[in-house]
Order: C-alpha cells, then sequence, then structure tokens
C-alpha cells in the first residue's frame, strides 16, 4: 500500500534523471527533466512513483536502442481541472499501431526476451496512487504515456 506524503515534483525527477543517465549517457543519448511551476508537489508515495518513472525509462531506452541520438523527456505540469499531468516522451520508433490496446496487460511483450511486465506494473502503481496511465500519439513519433493525479 502506499504512503501517501506530499512530494515536491522537481528533486523527484531530478533523482529519476540520476538514476537512470548514465544508461543514456552510455546510449548516446539524454534525459531532460521540466517542471512547470518548479514548485510543483504532488501528494503521492514517493518511492513508487520513482519506480513508475524508472520502469518507463528504461522501456523508452531499450525502444531507443541503435538510434542516433535517443532521448528522454519527463515532464510535469498542472492540467485542466488542476490535475496534474506527467508526461514521459521519447524519440524512439514509438508503439506499433494496433499494440495500443495491449500493451498495459500483463505478460504481453514487443521485446525478444522481453517478460511484459513492465507497463502492466507501471499501471497497477499508478491507479494505487489513484492516478491514470496512458499512451498517447505523439505527432513526431516515439512513445508518450500520460500518468494523470
Amino acid at each position: 500500500a502506499p504512503t501517501l506524503a506530499d512530494t515536491a515534483l522537481m528533486p523527484l525527477l531530478q533523482a529519476v534523471r540520476r538514476l537512470v543517465g548514465p544508461a543514456w549517457d552510455a546510449a548516446g543519448g539524454m534525459v531532460e527533466v521540466s517542471v512547470e511551476p518548479e514548485t510543483l508537489s504532488l501528494r503521492t508515495d514517493a518511492a513508487q512513483l520513482e519506480q513508475v518513472l524508472i520502469n518507463l525509462a528504461q522501456n523508452a531506452l531499450q525502444a531507443c536502442a541503435g538510434r542516433p541520438a535517443p532521448r528522454l523527456l519527463i515532464e510535469a505540469r498542472l492540467s485542466r481541472g488542476a490535475r496534474l499531468r506527467l508526461t514521459v516522451s521519447d524519440n524512439g520508433p514509438g508503439v506499433a499501431p494496433g499494440l495500443e490496446a495491449r500493451i498495459f496487460t500483463p505478460f504481453f511483450t514487443t521485446r525478444e526476451g522481453g517478460s511484459g511486465v513492465g507497463l502492466a506494473v507501471v499501471r497497477q502503481l499508478v491507479h494505487g496512487l489513484g492516478g491514470t496511465v496512458r499512451h498517447a500519439k505523439r505527432p513526431g513519433g516515439g512513445a508518450c504515456f500520460v500518468l494523470t493525479f
């Protein structure tokens, strides 16, 4: 069960960048974080939200393998109705058409050797934190996951 506390998002996203950044650097890529306003916070379980973001970042890195200049962007903003919107996007190939409805299904994988539990765990954790997660199409391609709280 989550342990909720007011959590400043900029330090949390910076911690995620520090954790996943070396792997992205080794692949010739970069991780960017953006929080607007910088003082934005969320009542959440910081460790569980951090795990969600790490899972999404690792999936993105695997999807971007072999691409020049892989890029991950994690953004936090307020959206309509003062809801918090966390967006995790990359410049990889994106989710293949027709698979969007299946990617959160436990044990479904598009990667050889993948377990298919990463996105299922993401969905379970986000729902446990009182949020939703969905895949969104990006005009420029790549994968984009939107978490709303």
